[in-house]
């Protein structure tokens, strides 16, 4: 299971030009950078960062010119010129990742950018650390959207569940009577809709990821019978 945590965020760039008398321009970057976590069956978290979005920009002004204050029209540098869009996104999980760079794009087009961090979690209750950042850096004027620096803790949590299983109409099978045979359970929630073969087992262990304090069910395997939880 996946989850994704966004954070959007619209910057607004003004630049300041000279010609013939000072001039107004404003680039306003579109873009939002979100993360997303995973965790396999031997207990690996993986985390995904992504940033997309695009650039509006105003290609032309009027300013006044000449002897007889005429208005003239100007062309902004990022329009005249080659200028590029470059995301960059940092990703780190328990000190195993850093920084990325993708292709550079036209300013204007819609780009989407991500990298993908796999780790270790250790054994519960212990956690990691993990950081990200997302920036999109422009080749005339530098960084114009940065997300600012993020960092969490990640941690993994057991709970077991026991009989009965409530079987959908799709042959799934969900869960919500905790099956604890000692400890006490951190992540409560009923598992719903999963689906097994041939069956549904009456017992199963949940390693459940835990993001920012919030459980997240990632992933699920039949059990025995009751076991300890976290």
């Amino acid at each position: 299971m996946r989850v994704k945590m966004k954070n959007t965020a619209l910057a607004v760039m003004i630049l300041v030009c000279l010609v013939s008398s000072v001039c107004l321009g404003q680039m306003t970057p579109h873009y939002d950078t979100y993360t997303t976590y995973a965790l396999d069956a031997n207990d690996n978290v993986s985390q995904t960062v992504v940033v997309e979005g695009y650039t509006q920009a105003q290609c032309t002004f009027t300013y006044v010119c000449g002897p007889n204050n005429q208005q003239c029209t100007g062309t902004y540098p990022w329009c005249s010129q080659p200028v590029t869009h470059t995301p960059s996104i940092y990703n780190v999980v328990n000190g195993i990742g850093g920084w990325s760079n993708g292709t550079p794009v036209n300013p204007f087009s819609y780009s989407v950018f991500s990298t993908t961090t796999t780790a270790p979690l250790p054994p519960a209750p212990a956690t990691v650390p993990a950081s990200t950042e997302a920036k999109i850096i422009c080749s005339v004027v530098g960084t114009i959207f940065d997300s600012q620096a993020f960092t969490t803790k990640i941690g993994e949590r057991i709970t077991y569940y026991g009989p009965p299983p409530i079987t959908g109409p799709d042959d799934s099978c969900s869960y919500n009577m905790l099956a604890c045979s000692t400890g006490k359970a951190t992540c409560k929630q009923a598992l719903v809709g999963i689906i097994w073969v041939p069956s549904c087992p009456n017992y199963v262990r949940a390693a459940n990821l835990v993001v920012s304090g919030t459980c997240l069910v990632s992933y699920a395997r039949s059990a025995s019978g009751p076991g300890p939880c976290n």
